[in-house]
């Protein structure tokens, strides 16, 4: 029986987010399958892209934000 996988089952693999089983059966599917192994091999490279890519408040933003927590009288949260 073939076994048809998401795209949210293929991104839990790529994220390593899977169980034993799920894990073994894309694995298999991958070693038969062609086109679902370029379609991880895809989803591969846009999760290294985005773990390169680093995203920051600019200095602007996190002034603003200051200057509304100061303004307001707020108090940063203690855990």
């Amino acid at each position: 029986m073939i076994k048809t996988f998401t795209r949210n089952d293929l991104i839990r693999y790529v994220y390593g987010e899977t169980d034993t089983y799920e894990t073994m059966d894309i694995e298999l599917a991958l070693t038969q399958d062609e086109r679902l192994m370029r379609k991880v091999d895809k989803l591969r490279l846009v999760k290294a892209g985005i773990s390169r890519t680093l995203i920051s408040p600019s200095d602007d933003v996190i002034s603003r934000i200051f200057a509304y927590s100061r303004d307001n009288n707020l108090q940063p949260a203690h855990s």
